[in-house]
């Protein structure tokens, strides 16, 4: 179960678990709803920036969106809109493993079929971009098969 370990490391990357205070860099709002708001906030500080410093931005994002599931964990919609906004942002910055781990995590929370469709989907084209078609066929057949009801994506 290789890939068992190698996805735990990096959720505990993801989710900030293996930084001294990483919690403390996101401050707690007053619920989950409000989480995911400041986390959108942060994401749209990167908005035409270049470089290093939307990097440096979308990092932050990154950590307000792990911070939804730190804070509230039993908010299912907002932990799974969390991990598929973490997802794109870990898709953006070139973390593949990353992006596939918290498309899984989203998917994982059924509680918001529309993320978790959205989710399986881009875990589809993260596979066939990486050139692993029946991994990405098979991907791609969860969709249809778990997610028939969602067809607005």
């Amino acid at each position: 179960m290789r890939n068992s370990t190698i996805g735990s490391a990096a959720l505990a990357l993801l989710l900030g678990a293996a930084g001294a205070g990483a919690a403390g860099e996101v401050s707690k709002q007053a619920d989950a709803k409000s989480q995911l708001k400041h986390a959108s906030s942060v994401k749209r500080g990167a908005r035409g920036l270049k470089g290093d410093e939307r990097r440096g931005h979308l990092l932050e994002a990154a950590e307000a969106y792990a911070a939804v599931e730190r804070f509230f964990p039993d908010a299912g919609a907002e932990c799974a809109e969390s991990f598929f906004r973490l997802g794109e942002i870990r898709r953006t910055l070139g973390d593949r493993d990353g992006a596939l781990v918290a498309f899984e995590r989203a998917v994982e929370r059924k509680s918001h079929r529309r993320f978790g469709a959205r989710a399986q989907l881009e875990i589809g084209h993260l596979r066939r971009r990486a050139k692993k078609l029946p991994e990405a066929i098979g991907a791609y057949e969860k969709l249809v098969k778990e997610f028939a009801d969602q067809q607005d994506l």
